[in-house]
């Protein structure tokens, strides 16, 4: 193996420091400033910048090396596993009306009971954490998955969790933006169902519980995604990705935070349909017959 492999100081390297630095800054914010968990979101957001740039400039100045991916795994698992684990837990212990977390408490009391329910709903965020190092394992060690993701790419969970904070202060003042570009005015009901939902579905455990679960199950789940990789920009090669990106595009500057979840969700359904149309196509395809000495094509 050359010294490339073993070499820490390197530029891609120095932008996974980079991004995991953001992590960890993302973690900071969570616990030291809850009421204000849109920065930690924010830096959750720069973080899969630097995610991004830094696999590009390894590609770029061929400074691909095994050290670097376990660095950049290491890194994911901070920014894209405690960060939003930290997050939601933040959110959590806000709809549960918990003040302070203690595990000084008799468990073998049954009037306590209710208490120990909610101490384990309030630490179901941790299983983020969990499910985000199995993706991270898998992904090291899956030779399938160097054109697509099997399973949720950990960047685009964490991106789900960190736009919660968003949705929970976001003023629906703003979707006159969306007046103002296409001439269209915003329903009255619209905007009262989102103040509604921040304030009612926002406020529940309810709301978050099915968040984690989901997220986790689709980080390990046998599913594969497409990647936003671009090996060149021909539309042939790229027409989902163009798609993907241009509505994404759209939805952003349309609805703005209220954007972020519909987007991820989008990247799945349009992966589940990548998939059918793929399934669709084989069954068109012509079958073969067996002959004394092989198959022939008809």
């Amino acid at each position: 193996m050359s010294n490339n492999q073993y070499r820490i100081f390197s530029v891609p390297n120095m932008i996974t420091a980079m991004g995991l630095l953001s992590g960890t800054m993302a973690v900071v914010y969570a616990f030291e400033n809850p009421l204000k968990l849109t920065y930690a979101a924010y830096f959750i957001g720069i973080a899969a910048i630097f995610d991004f740039l830094d696999g590009f400039f390894a590609r770029l100045l061929k400074q691909q090396s095994a050290l670097g991916k376990e660095l950049d795994s290491l890194a994911d698992l901070v920014s894209f596993g405690v960060a939003p684990a930290a997050i939601i837990y933040q959110l959590m212990k806000r709809s549960l009306s918990v003040k302070s977390f203690s595990l000084n408490m008799p468990w073998g009391t049954p009037e306590l009971w209710p208490t120990i329910g909610s101490t384990l709903l309030l630490l179901s965020p941790l299983l983020v954490v969990v499910f985000a190092a199995l993706r991270l394992a898998k992904f090291n060690v899956d030779h399938r998955q160097t054109n697509s993701f099997m399973g949720l790419p950990t960047p685009a969970a964490a991106l789900l969790i960190a736009s919660l904070p968003f949705l929970k202060g976001f003023d629906p003042d703003h979707l006159i933006i969306i007046s103002d570009l296409f001439q269209i005015k915003t329903n009255f009901y619209v905007l009262l169902s989102i103040i509604g939902f921040q304030v009612v579905v926002m406020e529940s455990f309810y709301f978050y519980l099915p968040i984690i679960i989901f997220v986790c199950i689709m980080m390990v789940v046998e599913m594969p995604l497409f990647s936003l990789k671009f090996k060149d920009l021909s539309w042939k090669n790229n027409r989902l990705r163009f798609v993907f990106l241009s509505i994404s595009l759209f939805l952003i500057l349309g609805l703005q935070a209220l954007a972020l979840p519909l987007i991820v969700l989008m990247y799945i359904f349009f992966s589940l349909l990548k998939i059918i149309v793929k399934s669709l196509e084989n069954k068109n395809l012509p079958k073969a017959i067996p002959e004394a000495d092989g198959f022939v094509d008809l």
